[in-house]
């Protein structure tokens, strides 16, 4: 049997037990197993913790057994010899059932055998028999955005041996990491789910990554997966148009210094993603401003708030994260809250990942793999306070079980906050059910509200003025600097590309009876061989944006590769199809908070519906995406 020995030596037996008492004792207990088949560890009874206050359920394991999961582990390592076992799908479901604690419907065994990442690249697609490199050159394909998206879709043409360019209008990769440079920007997803599968063991420094260390890992593996060379940086395009004669699009690409080119792609997808376009907040009076303007989306390095009066607009998640430094740093900051966000607590939000569990991230066979896991799990809870349930309400509560647990959870959370200033309480708790909305993570925000220096003006702005801002109340703030934390116009998808489509089709008239619409917010009738990444209604309920990325490409690819494989010339979503997906998913949404009380978001658009989200269960979403079905596309 094959082994594989790990080096000890350089530490020592007290060490290793706090490098172990470091691990998700359940993630922890999965790895040792895979490794041992010591049949106990699967046996071993899982109970549900309620957290959050019986918001989230999550699997653990009881004292004793993580007492026994510890010293089996520790005289593992002792051991020194690791058989390695890659499990088959029928062990792989007892294991996933044992760690969730319940028994998985096909979908959701489906879907977590792809996240334990136990291949070297899970969601691959590959030729029945590699075509030559004419044909393969018959299908080059243009792809807009450098971001998460574009670099998965580009590291699976490259797999594929198919070319490609990507075209992307910033000046570096990175897509929505590259943009916001503002401090203290970060993601408020944990590091191990927001992360490519196929990059194995990434050394995250915190658990929570910041912008900078995110920006690093994208170009890092844009670097090492060979794609670098195929970017194409400031490079903007501003056109798409189908050319039926020769199968193709033509890319009109706009370049730094002014010049335009034109490209013809085969294959055109879109990456620009949901949140490109930056929005300024319709406030008059705001041209009139005479200090400087700084928006969260186009930050200026060089600006200074010391010493001055400034006023921060806008409290999502971008005005969240910077609020806190701007306290910290300005003469005086005044924030303007039209609608207050409910704004919740996040274990190591900040902290580093300790030297011991990197050690076993790294060192302990599948322990990465279960770890990672583990964290997809746990966020797999946020989608189901999205439901609505009609019998709960019917016993007088407000959404549902979960969704009012968070309320009391979070009301509870600010209301502690703020115990020493009364005053705030009313003014920022919301009115509306949690996940009505994206929730914002607290990087200081209430904290940062007590401050001598910070008012909170809990009211809509009328107009500004060339050196205040007058509130409703006609109440004036007198300012010298603004910072825009305005958000983005994400109902301006494929943004700012002008696609015409088959016969002249144009996405504002196949839009316009109300608002974006996709099939499976990938691709669009009228516009062959076009594809899109994160399009309208593609947000899905839960996971990393990685994660989707790579179920997104792979689904894209075998398209390709069926367009390839048949002979044919171009590939489209019948209308019918379209339309019957999107009068189901309308019916879905009808089940979620997030149409119904979606008035207070930004997935809402002007015609009343979310046009942002999809409704699906995440493994359910998950496998519609597994293949291109023969009846849904039709080949030319």
């Amino acid at each position: 049997m094959t082994t594989l020995r790990h080096d000890t030596s350089l530490v020592d037996e007290v060490w290793l037990s706090n490098a172990v008492a470091a691990a998700n004792t359940n993630a922890l207990r999965m790895a040792l197993y895979q490794s041992t088949g010591d049949a106990s560890l699967v046996q071993m009874q899982v109970q549900s913790v309620a957290d959050r206050g019986g918001a989230y359920m999550i699997s653990s394991l009881r004292d004793e057994d993580a007492a026994v999961v510890r010293e089996k582990a520790l005289a593992f390592l002792a051991e020194g010899a690791v058989p390695l076992q890659r499990p088959e799908a029928a062990d792989l479901e007892v294991m996933l059932t044992s760690f969730e604690g319940r028994e998985l419907g096909p979908n959701e065994l489906e879907l977590g055998m792809e996240q334990l990442a136990l291949t070297a690249f899970p969601r691959a697609v590959d030729w029945k028999q590699v075509p030559s490199e004419q044909v393969r050159e018959s299908v080059r394909v243009a792809i807009v955005g450098a971001g998460i998206g574009g670099i998965a879709m580009a590291i699976q043409l490259e797999r594929l041996q198919i070319p490609y360019t990507i075209y992307e209008r910033q000046g570096a990769v990175g897509g929505t990491w590259a943009a916001n440079t503002y401090p203290e920007a970060r993601v408020d997803v944990t590091s191990f789910l927001y992360q490519y599968s196929f990059v194995k063991k990434y050394p995250w420094a915190h658990h929570y990554a910041s912008r900078e260390e995110m920006a690093d890992y994208l170009e890092g593996v844009a670097e090492r997966y060979g794609i670098r060379k195929h970017i194409q940086l400031n490079a903007e395009v501003v056109a798409g148009e189908w050319d039926a004669e020769t199968s193709s699009w033509r890319v009109t690409v706009r370049y730094e210094d002014g010049v335009e080119e034109v490209a013809n792609a085969p294959i055109l997808i879109s990456a620009s993603g949901l949140f490109n376009k930056f929005k300024l907040p319709a406030i008059s009076g705001l041209d009139d401003f005479k200090g400087e303007i700084v928006h969260t989306a186009q930050w200026v390095s060089d600006f200074d708030p010391t010493g001055r009066r400034v006023a921060l607009i806008g409290n999502g998640s971008s005005g969240s994260q910077l609020m806190p430094h701007l306290a910290r740093t300005s003469g005086h900051l005044t924030v303007f809250q039209r609608t207050p966000q409910w704004i919740a607590p996040l274990d190591n939000y900040h902290g580093k990942v300790g030297e011991g569990l990197q050690w076993l991230l790294q060192n302990f066979p599948h322990y990465w793999n279960w770890h990672c896991y583990a964290s997809y799990a746990m966020t797999n809870n946020a989608q189901f306070m999205n439901n609505i349930d009609e019998d709960w309400i019917a016993g007088g509560g407000l959404i549902s079980q979960r969704n009012d647990a968070m309320r009391v959870f979070l009301t509870g959370f600010i209301k502690d906050k703020l115990k020493d200033r009364p005053d705030l309480i009313d003014k920022s708790i919301p009115d509306y059910a949690p996940t009505a909305r994206r929730l914002v993570i607290d990087n200081g925000w209430y904290d940062a509200l007590l401050r001598d220096n910070v008012t909170l003006v809990a009211n809509s702005i009328d107009h500004i003025t060339e050196d205040s801002i007058i509130d409703a109340s006609g109440d004036a703030t007198v300012v010298d600097a603004l910072v825009l934390a305005s958000g983005f116009e994400v109902e301006r998808y494929l943004w700012p590309v002008d696609y015409v489509g088959r016969d002249g089709a144009t996405l504002s008239e196949l839009w316009a009876p109300d608002g974006p619409r996709s099939y499976l917010g990938i691709t669009l009738p009228n516009f062959p061989n076009f594809f899109m990444m994160f399009g309208p209604n593609g947000q899905p309920r839960t996971g990393g944006y990685h994660m989707w990325s790579e179920i997104w490409t792979r689904y894209i690819a075998r398209a390709i590769v069926r367009l390839v494989e048949e002979g044919a010339k171009s590939i489209e979503v019948r209308r019918a199809v379209f339309d019957k997906y999107n009068k189901m998913q309308d019916a879905e949404h009808g089940r979620l908070i997030l149409q119904t009380e979606g008035r207070h978001g930004y997935a809402v658009s002007a015609h009343q519906r979310d046009v942002n989200h999809i409704p699906w269960i995440t493994w359910d979403y998950a496998a519609m995406l597994m293949n291109p079905s023969d009846d849904d596309f039709q080949l030319s």
